[in-house]
């Protein structure tokens, strides 16, 4: 095995281990936002409290746990994945001809690759799927064993404690998180409308176009549809105690989400371009070498952690949300039909959820669960 062929289980080992470091910190009290611990009210010194410490630690066995087997089972996946044919060339029958048997189009590495990069995705999946149920398990202990004070009316603090001034910086990067994600995805779109008589050189033209479709809409509901809640349907006063700082804040939060996204419709997309070089003559220059488009994986991770340990250097831990726990379905999901906001901070921790009060919000999460049982549909029937 040679350092390239390395760098896929690198990945797929960092992206789970990272988020179960992250998700690791979430409940404990420096993050634990005011009289909360693992989204539900409780009264003061519970987190320190015999019960509070053992529900802290049945969550993060819970969290490694989990997160290793997705490791296990993910680097398994790729060992399993066959191996290309590379190609082999032999004279013919006539000192002119050349018969080549093997891998001879470079289908069979393209479908490797792209089986590769699937595993690698499903590990960071699988790692936040189980930091959620996690999570919930440890609501769920804490509000039987909690004696819950009673609710706040007011919002004692806000969520980020740094003053700020407008900055054009923080305009640009709003409008990269709402353009960016959905732009790649629709420049390929283009790209295979005007090749649209060149036959696919991996798996079928409907496949390309689905899988393109398929990114363009989680580019729209994970970049524009969610930073526009962010940036429009939110209460200002929610997350920081001026116009400018709560926007910094909020647009940092949500592009960071934005941003992963945007990379993995990237990855997904210009598999699908680049699979045209061979009759395409201008992309043959930009070809990216599949050990260069690992590395990138592993400076992913790196980039976020990045930006969310700046987004929990400004959580104001004294801060409490106003809102009774029966709005709040597990401690995680917001559920309030009374409340215009569509957007609201997470009772622990960095991170905010959608009120799924909201009819919008559910046409959203539909859209992307819609177009994600057709990609597996039609997938399952090449």
């Amino acid at each position: 095995m040679n350092k390239f062929e390395v760098l896929p289980y690198a990945s797929a080992a960092l992206l789970p281990v990272i988020g179960a470091a992250i998700w690791n910190w979430v409940p404990a009290r420096k993050q634990t936002r005011g009289s909360t611990f693992f989204g539900a009210t409780v009264t003061a010194g519970f987190g320190e409290s015999s019960a509070g410490v053992t529900i802290l630690r049945q969550f993060r066995r819970r969290l490694w746990t989990w997160a290793l087997a997705g490791t296990a089972l993910c680097m398994v996946g790729i060992a399993l994945v066959p191996r290309a044919w590379q190609p082999v060339y032999s004279d013919g029958p006539t000192p002119s001809s050349v018969i080549c048997t093997g891998d001879c189009d470079g289908s069979r590495i393209e479908h490797r690759e792209m089986a590769i990069q699937g595993y690698v995705v499903a590990a960071g999946t699988w790692a936040m799927l189980g930091a959620m149920v996690a999570f919930v398990l440890g609501n769920r202990r804490t509000r039987r064993e909690a004696a819950a004070p009673a609710e706040p009316t007011v919002r004692i603090a806000s969520l980020a404690v740094e003053d700020e001034t407008e900055s054009r910086w923080v305009g640009f990067v709003d409008w990269l998180a709402m353009l960016g994600p959905p732009a790649i995805p629709a420049a390929t779109l283009i790209f295979l409308a005007i090749y649209r008589h060149q036959a696919s050189p991996v798996l079928s033209r409907r496949f390309d176009v689905l899988s393109t479709f398929y990114g363009l809409v989680v580019g729209l509901c994970f970049g524009t549809a969610n930073q526009w809640a962010l940036r429009f349907r939110t209460r200002s006063s929610d997350w920081a105690p001026t116009a400018a700082a709560s926007r910094k804040y909020r647009t940092y939060l949500g592009a960071n989400l934005a941003f992963v996204f945007g990379f993995i419709v990237w990855q997904l997309c210009s598999m699908i371009v680049m699979g045209y070089s061979g009759t395409v003559p201008w992309l043959r220059p930009f070809r990216t070498p599949v050990h260069l488009l690992m590395l990138l994986e592993l400076l992913l991770p790196v980039f976020a952690g990045a930006m969310w340990l700046w987004l929990k250097r400004h959580v104001a831990t004294e801060s409490s949300d106003p809102m009774a726990d029966k709005y709040w379905k597990w401690g995680y999901i917001y559920f309030n039909p009374e409340d215009s906001a569509l957007v609201v901070p997470l009772r622990a921790g960095v991170g905010f959820s959608h009120n799924f009060a909201r009819a919008s919000v559910w046409w959203v999460g539909g859209a992307v669960v819609a177009v994600t049982m057709a990609m597996l549909v039609g997938a399952f029937r090449l």
